[in-house]
């Protein structure tokens, strides 16, 4: 018997502020019991920083073949249209697909609509040329602002401005999710953007500290000039000129960002609850993780930028009522996600990495981000975790030692490098093989669509 299957993911979310993960605020109530009588995945980590890669991971099963460009939706939509998502697969196989989110990078628009028969983004007002992207693209000084390093400015300054926090909040949205009626057996899959900054939880989660609108939109805005954060990764001259200007976040000022992040983890924690509350008649097999997590002032960074320490990798991952209990302490990637998905719905496994019940062919996973015209590259096993950074040293770390990666030791372990190496070479290998299928899968294409084969 197929079983109902719901995906939520949540933005942004890093294990260790997860009380279900030993965090000491209880964020996660809910979850815990979820992860208490289902598997909860002690070391799960993501393909690639940030939501658009990562979710071209969970949902193709494959790492993304572009970073960057997100303002070229283009590009993300013919990486998805050449592959399979596990929407499709399951469509493919009797079941009704549903998709429901708000976060404008996985939208239609990005083509992130592939596979689901059903499929709310909360964007769109009308198609074509009339679409809120054409006019943006048309009317918007965004590239400008873009070029100079001030797009972040003007856009903190508007939200701040109208206290407008940015994105729908899911109680804006969560009743086209309730008020749909699903046809069994169904896959739904539900994103939650409320963790992403400027973590603004509703009055009654923001149970640690004064989280008001304005001034978390004046922190967000300082926690996003710090000097390692999201727009510095621009580098212009005026985005560097402007952070030695920049103020920098007080000591209340970071503990207030941790109050506001902690309030949206258990705001989400909430809407998991009643999610399961309104579906549980049906038997659904439930699985909760995020895209990525976020950096909270360590080695300098906030937000989300293409770095892969511990706070950025690794996030919650829970599979509930599947018939399996207990804890998984190897590191996996959630590019496994779409095979488990077919396991658990009884479909052939259309992907190329093993379902995550599967342990007969375990390695250790492998993070991937273009920076520039190189990659970061990182291999993460049980003990060891090797960074290789294209435009600084490289990074490695004894994670049972020294879990909050503050000793690089890629200097004193040459044995453990080498072996780490080893596992980022093959990943290289089997990267360039694919890259090489794909072109040759893409010239087949062409062909027949000029008509010379």
């Amino acid at each position: 018997m197929a079983r109902n299957i719901v995906l939520i993911g949540a933005d942004s979310i890093r294990t260790d502020h997860c009380s279900c993960y030993g965090y000491s605020r209880e964020t996660t109530p809910f979850i815990s019991s979820l992860a208490e009588e289902g598997l909860k995945f002690e070391n799960a980590v993501v393909s690639g920083i940030a939501t658009s890669a990562s979710f071209i991971g969970m949902f193709t099963g494959d790492y993304s073949p572009i970073q960057g460009n997100l303002i070229q939706p283009e590009d993300w939509k013919k990486a998805i249209q050449q592959r399979k998502t596990i929407a499709q697969v399951l469509a493919s196989n009797g079941y009704h697909t549903y998709g429901f989110n708000t976060n404008t990078l996985l939208s239609r628009y990005y083509g992130f609509d592939k596979g689901f028969s059903h499929f709310y983004d909360g964007l769109w007002g009308g198609q074509g040329k009339h679409g809120w992207w054409w006019k943006a693209k048309k009317f918007s000084l965004l590239p400008l602002l873009r070029k100079l390093g001030m797009a972040q400015q003007a856009i903190n300054l508007k939200n701040f401005i109208k206290a407008d926090i940015g994105y729908a909040r899911t109680e804006d949205w969560i009743g086209h999710v309730l008020g749909t009626k699903l046809k069994e057996p169904y896959f739904l899959w539900v994103f939650l953007v409320d963790t992403h900054h400027p973590y603004v939880p509703p009055r009654e989660y923001a149970r640690w500290g004064d989280t008001g609108t304005r001034r978390m939109m004046w922190v967000n805005y300082k926690m996003r000039r710090q000097g390692k954060g999201e727009v510095a990764s621009g580098k212009t001259r005026w985005a560097v000129a402007q952070q030695k200007l920049e103020p920098k976040l007080s000591p209340k000022e970071r503990d207030a960002i941790v109050n506001g992040y902690d309030g949206e983890i258990l705001h989400v924690d909430s809407i998991v609850e009643r999610l399961w509350k309104h579906l549980e008649h049906t038997d659904p097999v439930f699985i909760v993780h995020s895209d990525h997590g976020d950096g909270l002032g360590e080695h300098g960074f906030y937000g989300h930028p293409p770095e892969h320490y511990e706070y950025l990798i690794k996030v919650p991952l829970i599979i509930h009522n599947a018939d399996r209990k207990g804890i998984v302490t190897d590191p996996v990637s959630l590019l496994r996600l779409p095979s488990t998905i077919c396991e658990l719905a009884g479909v052939d496994n259309q992907f190329s990495n093993p379902s995550l019940f599967d342990n007969a062919g375990y390695a250790p996973p492998i993070i991937e981000n273009r920076i520039g015209d190189s990659f970061r590259l990182t291999a993460r096993d049980k003990e060891w975790k090797l960074i290789t950074n294209p435009e600084r040293e490289d990074e490695l770390y004894n994670l049972q030692d020294d879990p909050l990666e503050s000793s690089n030791l890629i200097r004193d372990k040459a044995d453990i490098e080498k072996e780490m190496r080893r596992l980022i070479d093959r990943h290289l290998r089997a990267r360039q093989e694919s890259n090489e299928k794909e072109r040759a899968r893409s010239r087949i294409r062409e062909l027949k669509t000029l008509g010379k084969i």
